[in-house]
């Protein structure tokens, strides 16, 4: 057996060196083409779907936390753009297709928050086939609905 000898002092961990300061007036870096702001200055999905914690659409049957939108000619497309705008421009972690639909997915946005997206005609059999459904599932969202996730409907205008 060798015996190594002890340092005097113990073994510091590595330490990055401070960043320099820049000459002043230095332009700022650019930012990268189709970059996403980090998640710290984006809004969460709670605060993009429930600003001021506010629920979006109305509560037409006080029975069910189910909440619908207003009519639109294209169900689809405004479930979509719904669904792009709480997004704020964060990529989701993984989509999933649902079986069985043309155009359903689920999203997972953190690991905790998921959008479900159906489109007209891929509804729960009490969803009319002209009608595009959103769900977020979402902690803080829940929390604003009583503790069920939020179910969107987006109706054809009639």
């Amino acid at each position: 057996m060798i015996d190594l000898p002890m340092p005097a002092e113990p073994v510091k961990p590595f330490e990055a060196p401070p960043p320099q300061p820049q000459p002043s007036g230095a332009p700022e870096p650019a930012p990268a083409r189709n970059s996403v702001a980090p998640q710290s200055l984006q809004k969460s999905i709670s605060e993009a779907v429930a600003p001021g914690g506010q629920l979006p659409g109305v509560q037409t049957n006080p029975a069910s936390p189910v909440r619908e939108m207003a009519p639109s000619g294209d169900p689809n497309q405004a479930a979509k753009d719904f669904v792009k705008s709480i997004r704020n421009g964060q990529t989701p972690l993984s989509v999933n297709t649902i079986p069985g639909t043309t155009g359903g997915y689920v999203e997972q946005i953190a690991p905790d928050s998921y959008i479900t997206m159906r489109p007209a005609g891929a509804g729960r059999p009490r969803t009319s086939g002209d009608t595009a459904t959103v769900e977020i599932n979402d902690p803080a969202v829940k929390a604003l609905n009583g503790g069920d996730p939020l179910k969107l409907k987006f109706p054809k205008k009639k």
